[in-house]
């Protein structure tokens, strides 16, 4: 009987929420916490945003921060949560509050290990296949902070024109994805298959048929 391999799926601290959401300040600012449960807390972060998102800052642990606001540690956890959600739900409902004047307001995909996380980000730079990206805030989701630009991906409909970006955590195989452009162009592989993520089989006839590019 074959193992069971179990799916890959990230559980995050305590410290994790409060790492993102220290780095992020301006996506704190977006949540009206009045009458939250949260609203210490938030009154907190918003407090001590100079010092938080200086480099040489250390985080205080979940117990100190406790201490200092005189709040359970249990509640601590939950009240993270309960904001990181919250930025999250915003994020989908009210993309346009994620963007600054003159950015461009993109949807990125970020892939870590197989767990995808959507997120609406204005960027004043789009990025290019191949560049890496960072972006802490995403980790509570799925665990990952460092990507890699896997593709930017245009669409216009009924004058609207939207960016989609996809990332991922591996370096992008730069040799492979010219494989596949030549396999296509040449009719060996389908759209299907140039389009999808390349498995191992089809690399393997791939690098077999133009092992002399």
């Amino acid at each position: 009987m074959k193992r069971k391999i179990e799916e890959y799926k990230y559980k995050a601290s305590t410290r994790d929420y409060l790492v993102a959401l220290s780095n992020f300040p301006c996506f704190v600012k977006l949540l009206n916490a009045t009458n939250k449960p949260y609203l210490v807390l938030h009154t907190w972060l918003l407090s001590n945003e100079a010092s938080l998102l200086d480099e040489n800052r250390t985080l205080p642990s979940i117990k100190e921060l406790s201490q200092t606001l005189g709040i359970d540690s249990g509640k601590i956890t939950r009240y993270l949560k309960m904001m990181y959600d919250e930025i999250h739900e915003l994020n989908e409902k009210e993309p346009d509050k994620f963007k600054q004047d003159g950015q461009t307001l993109c949807y990125l995909s970020f892939n870590y290990l197989g767990q995808y996380v959507g997120f609406n980000l204005g960027l004043s730079i789009l990025p290019k296949i191949g560049e890496g990206f960072d972006f802490y805030f995403i980790k509570p989701q799925n665990g990952g902070s460092n990507f890699y630009v896997k593709s930017v991906n245009h669409h216009y409909d009924n004058m609207r024109h939207t960016i989609s970006i996809q990332l991922t955590y591996e370096l992008p195989n730069l040799y492979m994805q010219l494989l596949r452009e030549k396999a296509y162009l040449n009719h060996d592989i389908s759209l299907h298959d140039y389009l999808s993520e390349p498995s191992f089989s089809l690399q393997e006839k791939l690098v077999k048929w133009y092992r002399n590019l």
